[in-house]
């Protein structure tokens, strides 16, 4: 991907306002500290897919929880054993996927944190390019498939629209989301993207070089 090899995410890049774009409705977004909460973190993986730079995405197992079987980032809570949320989100991303983000990728930066009311985690999302395809094996107990989201597809306003959907107390209400083969991307994952994007799209040579 010799478009992304020389990219980082700098400070000055981030604009967590744009997370407000997929926020589900009536969902205050808080500054980092706003609330108290855990602190979780999530890798943001780029992968050299057939469809271009792709970010990997994993469908998380059915269970009972607040996020089960939704579209989501490798993640998870922060354990006592690492040394930092960094070192939090190469660890799961190693435990749910089997890719060695420490030997197969180059670390780019770091996304604005965001608070998930309803697990009420603080998610910090760290950002890699692979440096090339890897095989990826997903702990069953975690996640039942895997997906690849073009950056492209993201790119594309198009893709951007309104679905129907129903929380873990079942209560259904209509939110901003991305349709992707079938799957629906909502909630965290798709306000983390929606940084992701607006980054992107801010950075000419990035948008010429993804032909955005």
């Amino acid at each position: 991907m010799p478009s992304l090899q020389n990219w980082v995410i700098q400070a000055s890049d981030l604009n967590p306002s744009a997370h407000a774009r997929m926020s589900p409705p009536s969902r205050h977004v808080p500054v980092y500290g706003e609330h108290p909460g855990r602190e979780s973190a999530v890798a943001v993986v780029i992968y050299p897919a057939e469809n271009g730079p792709s970010v990997v995405l994993i469908q998380r197992s059915t269970y009972v929880g607040v996020h089960s079987a939704q579209i989501a980032f490798p993640g998870g809570k922060v354990e006592d054993e690492d040394p930092h949320f960094l070192a939090t989100a190469m660890r799961e991303c190693m435990e749910e996927t089997q890719i060695d983000l420490e030997r197969n990728a180059r670390y780019i930066g770091q996304l604005s944190p965001l608070f998930i009311p309803p697990s009420r985690f603080w998610v910090h999302p760290f950002v890699f390019v692979l440096n090339e395809a890897v095989p990826i094996a997903l702990q069953e107990r975690e996640a039942v498939s895997s997906l690849f989201l073009p950056l492209q597809y993201l790119c594309n306003p198009q893709n951007w629209t309104f679905k129907d959907v129903q929380n873990s107390g079942g209560t259904a209400y209509t939110v901003p989301a991305i349709e992707l083969n079938a799957h629906t991307i909502w909630g965290a994952t798709a306000m983390i993207l929606s940084e992701l994007e607006y980054i992107i799209h801010t950075n000419p040579r990035l948008c010429a070089d993804l032909q955005l």
